[in-house]
């Protein structure tokens, strides 16, 4: 199975020397993220008694890596290991945004997921009030493409 051999790389032969310095290139390596069953069944096989280097190998990340999994695994259970956004402004928004679309929901259930998502929208435009203009008479334009910060 192709998923589970490590890619190679080529090395690169350096450029030939032309008497300058030359700036040190500044490379952040950031891996692909790895799909939250590949995390499980690597904690699975580290339970059947592999060990850590060898799953390592198998799955293509580093030992340490598995060992920050089976740390959040057994601090925080399954939640642990989901992938969390990288700021914690969008989490706010998020988190803000949810309990928006929770309220709503239990203030009407019978609406599906379209009207409260319109309905959102349009309260983020015109405000909670309903008013289409903002304090100083101007009107309010939602911040993005969608008027809300998670959509």
């Amino acid at each position: 199975m192709s998923f589970w051999k490590r890619k190679q790389t080529k090395q690169q032969t350096p450029p030939a020397d032309t008497g300058q310095v030359q700036p040190a290139k500044k490379v952040t390596r950031r891996s692909p993220p790895v799909p939250l069953e590949v995390k499980l069944l690597a904690l699975e096989a580290l339970q059947t008694g592999l060990t850590i280097k060898e799953v390592a190998g198998i799955i293509g990340v580093s030992g340490v890596t598995l060992s920050n999994w089976r740390k959040q695994y057994n601090d925080k259970g399954l939640g642990g290991l989901y992938r969390r956004t990288g700021s914690k402004a969008v989490r706010k928004a998020c988190t803000q945004l949810e309990q928006r679309i929770l309220a709503h929901r239990t203030e009407h259930p019978e609406h599906g997921v379209r009207r409260i998502r319109d309905e959102l929208r349009r309260e983020a435009v015109t405000g909670p009030g309903g008013s289409t203009e903002a304090e100083g008479g101007e009107p309010v334009r939602p911040v993005g493409g969608t008027g809300l910060p998670c959509a």
